[in-house]
């Protein structure tokens, strides 16, 4: 997938962990641990970082941030104008195998399920 220019690796830590779980010695360990992936199979081909479960706080932001990654996507809904406000609380539309065409077009629209405000 890597090879066909149309996918992005990026950092997920390293056991998708709930970083607000974690103690911060832990959740230093677990960005850096894919921050540091630099060769083999699992290379990062994108120095950008998702929150697993989209479950972070403004202290992981910072974390990420100086862990060398240039951004961070959530999972809250929408769809960011760029240039990003806030490149490590980046928001994104979530796509599903169930949704109908004009679903999928409301959502690239809207970054929204629908018609939810």
């Amino acid at each position: 997938m890597l090879d066909s220019g149309r996918w992005e690796l990026g950092g997920h830590t390293r056991t998708h962990a709930n970083l607000k779980s974690l103690d911060q010695r832990e959740v230093i360990d677990e960005i850096r641990a894919v921050a540091d992936l630099s060769t083999g199979r699992n290379e990062l081909s994108s120095p950008t970082f998702a929150y697993p479960f989209g479950i972070y706080s403004a202290e992981h932001a910072k974390l990420v941030r100086d862990a060398g990654f240039i951004g961070a996507m959530t999972t809250d809904p929408g769809i960011a104008v760029h240039p990003y406000s806030k490149p490590f609380e980046v928001p994104r539309i979530k796509v599903s195998g169930k949704d109908n065409l004009f679903a999928f077009w409301l959502r690239m629209r809207s970054g929204k399920r629908g018609l939810e405000s």
